[in-house]
């Protein structure tokens, strides 16, 4: 069966899509970017959570973006790795973590004027949109820790908009 915050987040991201889809070893990876049918699929980075034992989470970043020494070590310091060749990198982290998805996010955005050191003329852009979806996925998990503030943040941010 799979964990609540699994649910939580197919809930969030994929509202369509079957509640108790699992893949052959447990939860199937959920889509967190914002990928839609404009972008071109070379050039954009796609962004995976998979919820595992203990709600610990893999995330993984994958596409054509510059992976920096530093950010490959950011990835090993956090139970993740790099593989240069595929344009794939991962970090673990359980829900109380989200500081270092909130690192992460900066670090991939501080790339973004990097694009051409990997042939991605569209990195300036899409480096914002993966630090935003990531930034996003922080968010999902903090509303699923405490569903009260979320609620309460949600209705003073609809407060604000309408007056």
């Amino acid at each position: 069966m799979a964990s609540r915050l699994y649910q939580h987040l197919l809930e969030t991201y994929e509202p369509r899509r079957e509640r108790s889809v699992l893949n052959g070893s447990g939860p199937a990876p959920i889509q967190v970017d914002d990928q839609n049918d404009g972008d071109n699929i070379t050039h954009f980075c796609t962004v995976f959570v998979t919820v595992g034992r203990k709600d610990r989470m893999l995330v993984e970043v994958e596409g054509h973006f510059p992976i920096s020494p530093e950010l490959a070590a950011f990835a090993g310091q956090h139970g993740g790795n790099v593989d240069q060749k595929a344009g794939r990198l991962t970090v673990q982290v359980l829900p109380g973590q989200t500081g270092v998805l909130v690192e992460l996010a900066e670090r991939i955005r501080a790339t973004s004027g990097e694009g051409a050191t990997v042939g991605n003329p569209e990195w300036s852009t899409i480096a914002g949109r993966t630090a935003g979806s990531i930034e996003r996925l922080v968010s999902a998990v903090l509303a699923f820790l405490n569903p009260v503030a979320a609620v309460t943040a949600d209705t003073g941010a609809m407060a604000r908009n309408h007056s």
